[in-house]
């Protein structure tokens, strides 16, 4: 699947962030970065990269967690 333009999936502020999404690809040399590339998305920061705190409609959670005792997520 080709990249889709960060507009297209309203890529803003929300609720959820970036660096918490499976399509987020960290920066193995610097860790510290509050960008990078997205495996879906062309950001709008330098090198079509996007930012840590912000969100779009293709993000899906790189880890669930589950409450013990309820059975939920």
């Amino acid at each position: 699947m080709a990249k889709v333009s960060a507009r297209s999936v309203k890529y803003s502020l929300g609720g959820d962030h970036c660096s918490a999404c499976v399509n987020w690809v960290e920066d193995q040399e610097d860790e510290a970065t509050e960008t990078a590339p997205c495996r879906k998305v062309i950001g709008p920061e330098p090198g079509g990269r996007v930012r840590e705190d912000k969100w779009c409609e293709l993000f899906k959670r790189k880890h669930r967690r589950t409450i013990a005792g309820s059975g939920s997520e």
